[in-house]
């Protein structure tokens, strides 16, 4: 057997043998043919006898502590779901969040990769969103990546304003439930779910969430058309200092 299959308690036992050859004056060599050893390893284990005595060179059992990297039950995916669409769900939330709320619901420590393939079983996975500069400068797209996106650009830079990149969808995969879901330039998805279409109070109260979260923002939002929403724009107006919103058309 190699010792890199040895299990942590022979390892063990193997680095605490080399510790007590060293002592005995024995050469690195010797070590290293007495106990199979290499010698990084017999240096790390006297190094850490001498910080820390014979407990410190013992190794850390190999694998994940319990309860790390969880995959989810039934009973998990629902509990999502359930607070996904409860009053304290009614929020931005990521990945992250989400993981902690079953830490806090069910004790376990569900590992991102379970979250992540729950989320594009579901559907709430958010395509890449990117602003490509289009071709031409007479065009729709062109007219409003100059008009639009660019003065937003610079507004963000003016103001030193987070760049959000957002969309509003329906999930085919939940009948009747609304996605509302921002990029940030850490490509990070944020997402916030409604089982209604979003009226313009609602995108009032995710607007604010968003300043709250990243402070000023420059937010364009795919998804929706905004041309007669009189309320929010009014909004908009009275916060031109924090926040700014552009309609992407992503035809565009």
């Amino acid at each position: 057997m190699t010792v890199k299959h040895l299990s942590p308690e022979n390892m063990n036992q193997r680095r605490k043998h080399a510790v007590e050859l060293r002592l005995a004056g024995q050469t690195l060599a010797q070590v290293k043919q007495a106990t199979g050893l290499s010698a990084p390893t017999v240096i790390k284990a006297f190094k850490a006898f001498e910080a820390g005595g014979w407990q410190a060179i013992n190794l850390n059992k190999r694998g994940r502590k319990k309860g790390q990297g969880t995959e989810l039950t039934t009973a998990h995916q629902q509990a999502l779901k359930d607070w996904m669409l409860s009053d304290q769900g009614q929020q931005f939330w990521s990945r992250d969040t989400l993981a902690s709320v079953i830490a806090d619901q069910h004790g376990i420590q569900a590992s991102e990769r379970a979250i992540a393939r729950l989320l594009e079983t579901w559907g709430l996975t958010l395509p890449e969103l990117a602003v490509k500069r289009p071709k031409g400068v007479r065009n729709a797209a062109a007219q409003w990546y100059r008009y639009q996106y660019q003065p937003l650009q610079e507004w963000a830079v003016q103001h030193k304003a987070e760049p959000l990149l957002g969309t509003c969808r329906a999930i085919p995969t939940w009948p009747g439930i609304y996605q509302l879901g921002i990029q940030t330039p850490q490509r990070k998805q944020l997402s916030w779910l409604s089982n209604q279409w979003p009226t313009e109070h609602w995108l009032i109260q995710a607007c604010s969430a968003l300043q709250q979260q990243h402070g000023t923002v420059a937010l364009c939002l795919a998804g929706l058309d905004l041309r007669r929403a009189t309320t929010l724009n009014t909004w908009l107006e009275a916060n031109t200092t924090t926040i700014r919103l552009i309609e992407w058309r992503q035809e565009y």
